[in-house]
């Protein structure tokens, strides 16, 4: 079993921040509190997009009545987060935000003492901001709004991932998730790996490589072992590629990082409704072995 210089601390901590269970919430088909009871530790509600005058509103799925459902999943220990952006979020959209980082910032903040949340997972997708061509440098305006939410959201409710594709740890994207993490790592809890929708960059033989996008990729780049999340479609349907059965994720991925690193930071789930029983959870779970407490 390989060893880390984070991993002897991780160790004596009883509780160490691995081994996350996370899904996101985009469709309202199935009740949010069905979650309480479910394997899941982290669920994600999708998605929360700016409006012209810069105000953050959510989704139309993200209903009142989704939206009161939050107590009984906080009630049952389970984290509960809101993701920025996602695909539909447009390259004006984003502008608009990095144009006024500190107001989108302290939106979000409201946002997450108003509904009681955990944190804010920011899902960037605009891709030629990375490339120079998008009319600003997104990998600067994600620094930015990292420690912008950092410094505006209570210590409460400081949970912040990130949910970058793997292209976006290579040189052709400027090598923007390693620089990113380099300079506000220590303020992104976790990553969830977008490990769908790039054939090429979401195959167990890629995932488990030694490029760039890659879990020893990242490790190699400083990020620990503990804040990678491996991102998989639960359904067939929820991506356009990288969708594989439950049991062949955890043979070809899940159990070959939990055998070589222990603790991994978990596994992601887009999306929710494809999950209705919660038996995709359930089997990734007992697959993340030894099981811990996570954050």
């Amino acid at each position: 079993m390989a060893t880390y210089p984070w991993e002897d601390d991780m160790l004596d901590n009883a509780t160490p921040n691995a081994n996350r269970l996370v899904i996101y919430y985009n469709s309202n088909l199935i009740p949010l509190s069905s979650f309480a009871s479910s394997d899941y530790t982290h669920v994600i509600l999708s998605f929360a997009r700016p409006d012209p005058s810069g105000t953050m509103v959510l989704d139309g799925n993200l209903t009142s009545t989704v939206m009161a459902q939050i107590p009984a999943l906080k009630s049952a220990g389970k984290k509960v987060m809101m993701a920025i952006g996602g695909g539909a979020c447009s390259s004006a959209q984003w502008q608009q935000m990095a144009g006024n980082v500190q107001f989108s910032a302290a939106q979000i903040a409201a946002m997450v003492q108003t509904y009681g949340l955990d944190g804010i997972d920011i899902d960037f997708e605009d891709s030629a901001a990375f490339t120079g061509s998008a009319g600003y440098d997104g990998t600067q305006f994600m620094i930015n709004l990292t420690q912008a939410l950092y410094g505006a959201l209570p210590a409460s409710a400081r949970l912040i991932s990130h949910a970058p594709q793997a292209p976006y740890f290579f040189p052709t994207w400027s090598s923007a998730y390693i620089r990113i993490m380099e300079a506000v790592g220590t303020q992104i809890d976790f990553l969830n790996l977008q490990y769908y929708n790039n054939p090429g960059f979401q195959e167990p033989s890629f995932i488990l490589g030694t490029s760039a996008g890659s879990v020893a990729g990242m490790i190699a780049a400083g990020i620990p072992a503990t804040k990678i999340v491996i991102g998989k479609p639960v359904g067939q349907n929820d991506a356009g590629s990288g969708w594989m059965p439950v049991s062949d994720i955890v043979g070809q991925i899940v159990t070959p990082l939990v055998s070589t690193y222990r603790y991994i930071g978990g596994v992601m789930g887009w999306q929710a409704a494809s999950d209705p029983t919660g038996s995709w959870g359930a089997t990734l779970a007992a697959a993340l072995s030894p099981t811990a407490a996570v954050a």
